[in-house]
């Protein structure tokens, strides 16, 4: 499937930030939307009214709109990066982490919580079958994107305790977007932890899927990530 986006659909797709609150306590950033098209981007172009969306209600309107049905509506969440983000905050608020799917389905990216779900870039990734003309990453991250991701991050009060940049794109971005980082290679793992001025301690993983990363991982990092966070985080669940 072939789309052509303008440069002004371009700059408002690149201007959506992504799902949660405006005040997240803990951020997680990937690489790009995984999924859809042609209905995928028309919906997000015409419907996300705002730079921040309820990760449920998204999916109802995307669902509403064409898309496939809501994965949040199944029994066991199908979307192996949500989870994996499910088990990594209940492991740093202290909770059974087991219970990743109860709060992948119904606490993940809420408006009214604290977990939130941005990505680099803002259009489906080539490999799932859409090509967008018009479209070139790496200019519409210097143009757009990475000057509202940032802006979005510095503006949070108070800061976020903890931000999990997963998959190579996003390591790679993440000191654009927050600054300089002393990273610290954590053993028993493929990651490493640094502390920013600002107090939020960020976390470079694998990608969170296509087996990219172990979650026994997180067993490791998340003692270590609150020891050099110093501060309590806590999460409105259950």
């Amino acid at each position: 499937m072939n789309i052509s986006l303008t440069a002004t659909e371009i700059k408002q797709l690149s201007g959506f930030i992504g799902y949660g609150p405006n005040n997240p306590k803990i951020i997680f950033l990937g690489t790009e939307e995984a999924g859809g098209g042609l209905k995928n981007i028309q919906t997000r172009l015409t419907k996300f009214t705002s730079p921040t969306q309820d990760l449920y209600k998204a999916h109802c309107l995307l669902e509403d709109f064409g898309e496939t049905p809501n994965p949040l509506i199944r029994k066991h969440c199908p979307v192996q990066q949500w989870t994996t983000a499910s088990f990594f905050t209940l492991a740093l608020a202290g909770k059974s982490p087991q219970e990743y799917n109860n709060y992948c389905k119904n606490y993940l990216g809420r408006q009214n919580r604290e977990s939130f779900l941005m990505d680099c870039f803002p259009v489906p990734k080539p490999s799932q079958g859409t090509q967008i003309q018009g479209y070139k990453p790496k200019q519409a991250w210097e143009d757009f994107r990475r000057d509202n991701l940032k802006n979005f991050i510095s503006a949070i009060s108070p800061q976020p305790i903890f931000i999990i940049a997963y998959g190579n794109t996003a390591g790679d971005k993440i000191e654009e977007l927050v600054g300089s980082i002393n990273w610290e290679n954590i053993s028993e793992t493929d990651c490493s932890v640094g502390k920013i001025e600002s107090g939020t301690v960020i976390c470079k993983t694998g990608f969170f899927g296509q087996g990219r990363f172990n979650r026994d991982y997180i067993r490791h990092l998340a003692p270590k990530m609150q020891k050099l966070a110093n501060q309590s985080f806590s999460i409105n669940y259950p």
